[in-house]
């Protein structure tokens, strides 16, 4: 779907503010708005209307798992 198509934001209204050394989880219902509302902090979506600032690095752990056929220590560094 194009930006032009969309008549509706996926979400709207969501102020958050976070201290450094913060740590935030998101959870609720299915079709609520969590993967759109991290893709908005990622920048991997479009944000229509108002202002997001990120300062300093983001952690993302996803929901699904990926491991590698490896010993643990080489699936948390990765190699």
């Amino acid at each position: 779907m194009k930006l032009e198509e969309v008549k509706e934001p996926t979400l709207s209204g969501i102020n958050i503010n976070m201290k450094q050394g913060n740590f935030l989880a998101v959870v609720g219902q299915v079709g609520c708005g969590k993967t759109t509302f991290l893709q908005a902090i990622l920048q991997e979506t479009v944000v229509m209307k108002g202002n997001l600032k990120v300062n300093g690095s983001i952690a993302y752990v996803e929901q699904e798992p990926f491991i590698i056929s490896a010993t643990i220590r080489k699936n948390v560094i990765f190699g």
